[in-house]
């Protein structure tokens, strides 16, 4: 037929035949012909993945946003939510739509007037607060470098652009005060201050970047301006669209980088004349890109310090056409920043997964039936709002009808608040626990009258941790992971839902061999923490909880003097079969799988590991009864994500255990007995620095059809995305391109059971963090 095939995707027998251009109809149409054989024949298609906001006047005004790689860093969904940006200018139209929602405008000032309303009357400063933190995808005007920011509005210039260095050493002491990480200075100077020099170092001090324009006299007397040239400023010099030095822009060695500054389009003041939008020029037109792609990287990595960020930015930066000291490093490319930074997370894999947004038929998947019309409630033994931590509950509503989630908080004494929270019909809502029970420690019980889908979040130093709910309490509860190894503290958090005492015996069953019991006696409606480094030191071990009357039992796990952690709800019912579907070897990673056997018999155990490229590796397992096995995967399974199933002659219990950041962040889950055709993720978000991955596990002999539906808090769910998954095989799909800078649940379905997990990777000021959780089954 003229047909040649040039690649094969072997677990879904697909083959990539290359063609001539004139030729292709016949061919598709030979190979169509033989329908018993060969169940499609399609031209091949484009992935494109591009965010191109909707702004009225972006595609045909900002060409600067496309030249330093907008599209492609908001593709990777960065957010600046948090950061506050100081703009230090002529003031800001505080009514402007396009900026209103991010202005800080409590807090902004003016330094002229000694008044609390930075409101512009000249214009340059709300087209540079426009440039960082326009709203962005909002049908109208300008998009912004970080639609969502916050900008903190201070007049220093007057209405002719003009102002005294005393305004200027005011507002940037000012900046600093109120915890501006980015003060952008848009305004230059010729002769030297040591008060402004003394001013930029305080807010150096106190963290902040400080970010000036490089000055617009180039081309006549190219002239030292400040505070542009004070050390660790960052200066920025400006080009036009053919990439060109701008004829004004300063020459001087102090530019650090240049970014677009000839005729861009921003916001206005509409009361200079020129309306809501206008063009303007200069370095302090350039200065603000700078600005915002530094509050991009910091809503991305808090955890980063001023020097890091600009580093980022240099390194980044594209090369200059020619050698010329007034493009200091090259020019602004926010894409390659936000790429540099990004979380050190496992990269997606691309194998056994095509993504069809544009072509949902290629995935069809069938819809469950109708939930069932029955009260759920969850049980949930850890809870703490004393400092540091902060919880909140995720609460997933998949129903057509509202509904009203009954929490009952109980604290260890017995002390039982309750509080009702609404439930809109199809939604996602989240419950902050530290404004129901501040500075306490809980247990807590939530109750639906239609079946509604919970998890807990807590988060603490640079880590957090998530666990969905107990369906129901029981009398025997099974933990394979447990070590009181330093630096790990593991505590066995009970909860006793009766309203009778209730005493409780648990079992430690150490590496060594040996067992420790001890005994507890819990209160009515109570809770109670147990520490087990308190009952013995350096082991690992398993746990057996057993009780007279039915219970609810997590344990939580602390490193990195208390900073990093883990949590999961314990198991009811040991097991034979057992799966896990987000697993990681690549670098920096390191997997642990931990098996219990509470029997009387050895346990001969089969472990599968599932790669993202279609391989299984295979470990067979002795384990001794009454004793934990702890099985480090990485030499087994290099440099790989990877699902996991387990098979055993003996009824057992797994987890799996995850560190990364040289082991001083981790996540944990109990693996689930069985796949299913339908899962609920109540728990995710792609806001700030939040890097939301699906794990999904394909154990069949056959290719399996995935759906997964979004629930945005806010605002309107995108659409479906369909995708196919080989046989024998997992694959790990990115969350952020698909639902934007939102909290969001998902719902999972599939053609044929699997197992999916939600891994969310985050960056604290004082480091990396990551949360977990299995999918929760009807």
């Amino acid at each position: 037929s003229g047909a040649r095939v040039v690649d094969e995707i072997k677990p879904l027998q697909i083959f990539r035949l290359q063609v001539r251009a004139d030729d292709a109809d016949r061919v598709m149409a030979l190979l169509r012909a033989h329908g018993e054989v060969i169940s499609a024949a399609e031209p091949e298609g484009e992935q494109v993945a591009d965010v191109v906001p909707d702004d009225a006047l972006y595609k045909a005004f900002q060409w600067n946003l496309r030249r330093i790689g907008m599209e492609q860093a908001w593709d990777m969904r960065p957010s600046a939510r948090d950061v506050i940006v100081a703009v230090l200018d002529t003031g800001v139209d505080v009514n402007h739509p396009d900026l209103r929602p991010n202005l800080m405008l409590d807090q902004g000032y003016d330094f002229l007037d000694d008044a609390p309303s930075p409101q512009d009357d000249e214009s340059h400063g709300t087209a540079v607060a426009g440039i960082i933190g326009a709203i962005g995808n909002n049908h109208d005007g300008v998009a912004g470098i970080a639609w969502h920011v916050k900008l903190l509005p201070i007049k220093a210039l007057n209405s002719q652009g003009r102002g005294p260095d005393s305004a200027m050493v005011k507002a940037i002491l000012y900046a600093a005060d109120t915890g501006a990480k980015v003060i952008n200075i848009s305004s230059t100077g010729t002769r030297y201050s040591a008060a402004l020099q003394t001013a930029v170092q305080y807010a150096q001090d106190k963290g902040a970047l400080v970010v000036a324009a490089a000055g617009n006299t180039g081309d006549v007397d190219n002239a030292i301006n400040y505070p542009a040239a004070f050390d660790g400023v960052v200066a920025v010099g400006a080009i036009a669209q053919n990439d060109q030095l701008a004829s004004f822009s300063q020459r001087q060695p102090y530019v650090a980088l240049v970014a677009p500054g000839v005729d861009v389009a921003s916001t206005a003041w509409a009361g200079a004349g020129r309306g809501a939008y206008a063009s303007q020029s200069g370095t302090s037109i350039a200065a603000p890109h700078v600005s915002g792609a530094a509050a991009l990287l910091w809503g991305l990595r808090p955890d980063l310090q001023a020097s890091d960020i600009v580093n980022a930015l240099l390194t980044s930066a594209d090369k200059p056409p020619i050698p010329d000291q007034g493009y200091g490093s090259g020019i602004l490319n926010v894409a390659r920043a936000v790429a540099s930074l990004r979380l050190g997370i496992p990269p997606r894999g691309q194998n056994g997964v095509t993504l069809q947004p544009s072509r949902p038929q290629t995935a069809e998947v069938p819809a469950p039936p109708p939930l069932p019309n029955e009260g759920r409630k969850w049980y949930f033994a850890e809870g703490s709002t004393r400092s540091p931590f902060d919880v909140s509950f995720a609460l997933q509503n998949p129903n057509p009808q509202a509904t009203t989630a009954h929490f009952l908080f109980v604290t260890p004494e017995g002390k039982q608040t309750p509080y009702d929270m609404h439930l809109d019909a199809n939604s996602r809502s989240t419950l902050h626990a530290n404004d129901v029970m501040p500075s306490s420690e809980f247990a807590t019980i939530v109750s639906t009258d239609l079946p509604v889908y919970v998890e807990r979040s807590m988060y603490f130093g640079h880590d957090g941790h998530s666990s969905p709910g107990a369906r129901q309490p029981a009398k025997t509860w099974y933990l394979a992971e447990g070590s009181s190894v330093p630096p790990f503290q593991t505590w066995v958090l009970l909860l006793n839902p009766n309203p009778m005492p209730t005493t409780v015996q648990m079992r430690f069953m150490r590496e060594d061999g040996s067992v420790v019991d001890h005994g507890e006696l819990v209160a009515p409606m109570g809770r109670k923490s147990v520490n087990v480094n308190a009952l013995f030191t350096t082991s690992g071990f398993a746990t057996q909880v057993t009780a007279d009357q039915p219970i609810v039992v997590e344990r939580a796990m602390y490193f990195d003097n208390g900073n990093g952690g883990h949590d999961t709800v314990a198991t009811s019912t040991p097991g034979k079969t057992w799966y896990a579907a987000a697993g990681a070897s690549r670098v920096g990673f390191d997997t642990w799988l931990l098996l219990e056997n509470p029997g009387s018999t050895p346990a001969n155990v089969k472990v599968q590991f599932i790669t993202d490229n279609g391989n299984v590796v295979t470990q067979t397992l002795f384990v001794l009864p009454h004793a934990r096995n702890s099985l480090y995967t990485d030499p087994l399974v290099q440099d790989s994500v990877y699902g996991i199933r387990v098979d055993s002659d003996q009824p057992i219990v797994a987890e799996r255990a995850v560190y990364f950041s040289n082991g001083t962040a981790g996540y944990d889950a109990a693996a689930v007995p069985a796949p299913a055709a339908e899962w609920f993720l109540p728990e995710g978000s792609t806001t700030g620095s939040f890097d939301e991955q699906l794990a999904v596990l394909n154990p069949q002999g056959q290719p399996v059809n995935v759906e997964v539906d979004f629930r945005p808090e806010g605002g309107d769910p995108p659409p479906p995305q369909k995708f196919s998954v080989g046989a024998m095989s997992e694959t790990t799909i990115d969350i952020n391109p698909f639902a934007l800078d939102e909290n969001v649940a998902l719902r999972v379905i599939a053609d044929k059971p699997i197992v999916v997990e939600r891994v969310s990777y985050f960056a604290r000021p004082t480091g990396l963090g990551a949360t977990n959780s299995t999918g929760l089954t009807r």
